[in-house]
C-alpha cells in the first residue's frame, strides 16, 4: 500500500514536472511575440510620426 502511494506521487510529480516545461516553453514562445509585436509596434508609430510631420511641413 505504502509503496503504491509512493509510485502515484511519484507519477503525479513527473506529470506536474512536463505541464510546467510545457507552460514555460509556452511563456517563452509569448513572451518572444510580445517582444516582436512591441518593436513592430514602435517601428510604425515613429513611421506614422515622421509621415505627419512631413504631411505638415507640405502644408
Amino acid at each position: 500500500q505504502h509503496q503504491k502511494q509512493l509510485t502515484t506521487l511519484r507519477d503525479e510529480i513527473r506529470a506536474k514536472e512536463t505541464q510546467m516545461e510545457t507552460l514555460k516553453d509556452s511563456l517563452q514562445k509569448l513572451q518572444l511575440s510580445y517582444e516582436k509585436l512591441s518593436g513592430d509596434f514602435e517601428k510604425l508609430k515613429k513611421e506614422e510620426t515622421d509621415k505627419s510631420s512631413r504631411l505638415q511641413e507640405m502644408t
